[in-house]
């Protein structure tokens, strides 16, 4: 999971990413200054090649886009593709459901964590106030273990996986 400080990688730049490996718990590399993010996506980048599969939820259309993006800016080497469960795409087609976010899904689901949810104003204060950083490190944690949860409990769903 990351986070970043726009939804447009080439005016925005990745905050924080965080990695949860199956069974463990998550680990993450913050930014030392927003704006600064080349250690972070160059973090990112070597940490996703030790996996040989990838789980995300809207990864394929956000969170890899985004890093390759971060990446070309840098002019850094791109990423090395890898199978990818996206599990946005899987409950996506499995359920019809109101919303098809992960804070949607896990609340429908009962799991046992929830989406762990950040005022809009520590969005917009975080490139003022950098402390405000350790905030959305819990969050990309956090999305990392309710995307867990989410696998776990609906994995039997999954049919192909792609790279």
């Amino acid at each position: 999971d990351i986070e970043s400080s726009n939804l447009d990688a080439d005016y925005g730049s990745m905050l924080v990413a965080a990695i949860k490996p199956r069974g463990k718990n998550p680990y993450s590399k913050c930014v030392d200054k927003v704006g600064n993010d080349k250690e972070v996506v160059t973090w990112l980048r070597n940490e996703l090649d030790k996996y040989d599969i990838w789980i995300s939820f809207y990864g394929k259309g956000f969170d890899i886009k985004f890093l390759r993006t971060r990446l070309a800016y840098h002019g850094l080497p791109d990423i090395n593709k890898k199978f990818h469960i996206d599990m946005y795409y899987v409950l996506r087609e499995a359920f019809i459901t109101s919303r098809r976010s992960m804070a949607h899904y896990a609340s429908f689901m009962r799991l046992e964590e929830q989406k762990f949810g950040v005022p809009p104003q520590t969005w917009s204060e975080v490139l003022a106030n950098p402390a405000l950083l350790k905030t959305l490190d819990e969050r990309c944690k956090s999305d990392v273990r309710v995307l867990s949860l989410l696998y776990e409990k609906n994995k039997h769903l999954i049919r192909n996986i792609t790279r």
